[in-house]
């Protein structure tokens, strides 16, 4: 690559930089959108199988308000099931 090349390419990077961080000096705070967790749950479930882990994970944020992990009650296959305990955020926040 030709140093003028080189050099031309830095300086709009430089000023496209700049101008990014004016702008978000400048930006306010993103709007708070209600979410219905119902709705999205149901949207959720039909979308699944098409969804990469990323969305997934976006999409399951809004729906779980804790998930808490409790001592096994008993040995052996599927006890994970027993020490797993999800509250969903439309329910009573349980501390």
């Amino acid at each position: 690559m030709p140093d003028a090349a080189y050099e031309a390419a830095v300086a709009q990077l430089d000023a496209d930089l700049a101008g990014l961080v004016e702008r978000r000096r400048h930006a306010g705070p993103a709007p708070a959108v209600e979410v219905d967790p119902r709705e999205l749950a149901i949207r959720l479930t039909e979308l699944w199988d098409d969804l990469t882990v990323i969305e997934k994970r976006n999409l399951l944020r809004p729906l779980i308000h804790r998930v808490r992990i409790l001592k096994p009650a008993r040995q052996g296959k599927g006890v994970w099931r027993d020490r797993v305990d999800v509250i969903p955020a439309w329910g009573p926040a349980a501390g």
